[in-house]
């Protein structure tokens, strides 16, 4: 089904993953940007990934990493995180948000 402008889902999707892939390489620089892209993105195995190679590496994490884990994790109650939210209520559909 498609929005109210005609554009089908597809389209929508294909346009999602152009802008990714575009933010990407700018927010890559910082652990918690990329995460939080992959997040908005719906692109929840990236960021359980890395997710886990920044636990690996737990003695490499600043302070500063911690006060941005901190700053991400109260971004994930505002409303733009709402699909997130809500996708965490259906663990068996989104075992990616559960790692």
């Amino acid at each position: 089904a498609g929005d109210k402008s005609g554009t089908s889902d597809a389209d929508a999707r294909s346009r999602g993953a152009r802008l990714f892939l575009a933010l990407y390489p700018c927010w890559s620089h910082s652990v918690v940007s990329t995460v939080a892209l992959c997040l908005l993105s719906r692109a929840y195995p990236h960021a359980a990934l890395i997710a886990r190679q920044l636990g690996e590496f737990e003695s490499e994490v600043t302070v500063n990493v911690l006060v941005q884990i901190d700053q991400l994790v109260h971004l994930l109650e505002s409303p733009v995180f709402a699909h997130l939210r809500l996708r965490l209520l259906e663990p068996a559909r989104h075992p990616d948000l559960m790692r």
